[in-house]
């Protein structure tokens, strides 16, 4: 059995190697060879491709598309739409203002510092706040009064801010004056005590706003319901408007009027032209017309917090209000310091 098993194994040994060395053999697995060496090539090419592929992919996702994205918004005026949900911008600004106890705490103690400027102010007859006044001089015996401003000084707009930011609108003339003709403006913490206290020592207290003429009845109504004291013996809300030579923003043809009538022992306001004219220009300007009054702030000036908007916005972008949105984020973002 074993003899004939061995017999049987070397002849198909022979039969084999017979084949293996046939010429038609070699051909077919040469061929089989070459077909597998393709096959393992095309392989590895296609993933060699779809890894390039896929790190490109990432690369373009993280890096470029950002990349093109922020340089097309800065080098394309936005359309319409898109300036309109640009109002979400002014989100921290608006809650800041609207619920940050340290907003509350700043405007409190300004208002508490500025009730005892007014003390030592009632008792020299050299003093005044008014750099109108200054250069007219014989206001000595005239009687005392404070100068504030309305917005975001004694009455607090925010709820406008926040109705066009879950609108994603801008500010308009039209939805401004409705929201000021409904006299729902509160009070800023403080401003309430202050005013009450500065009429309860005598001293006129007067209002100058660059709020519309038309809307002098709704604020006035606005005031009076909130608590503030309006005088009825002469004109303490002077309007933008009111008259031809107020016709303009800056408040210095107004706050002269006063000083013809008043001494303006204290001006209390959120924006530099609140104290000062010719404050619409540059931000290193602005900043030297800070210096050179340097003296004044917390003495006879005090400054509230308004983060929304003011004369500091719009010198960010040259106070080209036509600007688009994103043209005007595109400025703001050249003056970010990265370093002291």
């Amino acid at each position: 059995m074993h003899k004939a098993y061995c017999r049987a194994t070397c002849k198909t040994r022979e039969r084999r190697s017979a084949t293996q060395d046939s010429p038609c053999f070699r051909q077919k697995i040469s061929a089989r060879r070459t077909t597998m060496h393709i096959i393992l090539a095309k392989n590895r090419k296609n993933l060699a491709l779809r890894l390039i592929h896929s790190g490109f992919c990432k690369w373009l996702r993280r890096r470029a598309i950002p990349a093109f994205a922020a340089l097309f918004a800065f080098t394309n005026p936005a359309p319409a739409h898109e300036e309109i949900a640009q109002a979400d911008n002014q989100l921290q600004a608006t809650l800041w203002m609207q619920t940050a106890v340290e907003h509350d705490a700043i405007t409190l103690q300004t208002f508490r510092a500025a009730t005892l400027a007014l003390k030592a102010a009632l008792s020299d007859r050299h003093w005044s706040a008014s750099l109108e006044q200054r250069k007219m001089g014989g206001y000595g015996k005239l009687p005392p009064a404070v100068v504030l401003d309305i917005d975001e000084t004694v009455l607090d707009n925010s709820y406008y801010q926040a109705r066009l930011i879950k609108k994603h609108a801008q500010f308009s003339p039209a939805s401004w004056g409705a929201w000021v003709a409904e006299a729902a403006a509160t009070p800023i913490p403080g401003a309430l005590a202050f005013t009450r206290y500065a009429a309860s020592q005598g001293v006129a207290v007067i209002y100058i706003t660059n709020r519309g003429a038309a809307s002098e009845a709704a604020t006035r109504r606005n005031l009076e319901t909130r608590g503030f004291p309006v005088a009825k013996g002469f004109d303490a809300v002077l309007m933008r408007g009111e008259k031809p030579a107020w016709k303009i923003s800056d408040k210095s043809p107004r706050r002269a009027a006063v000083a013809r009538r008043f001494r303006i022992l204290l001006l209390l306001g959120d924006n530099l032209g609140d104290f000062m004219g010719g404050v619409h220009t540059t931000v290193p300007a602005r900043q030297r017309l800070f210096a050179v009054h340097r003296k004044e702030w917390g003495r006879d000036w005090f400054a509230l917090p308004n983060t929304e908007y003011g004369s500091w916005d719009g010198a960010l972008y040259d106070y080209n209000y036509r600007l688009g949105e994103n043209e005007k984020l595109a400025k703001k973002y050249q003056h970010l310091k990265t370093h002291p």
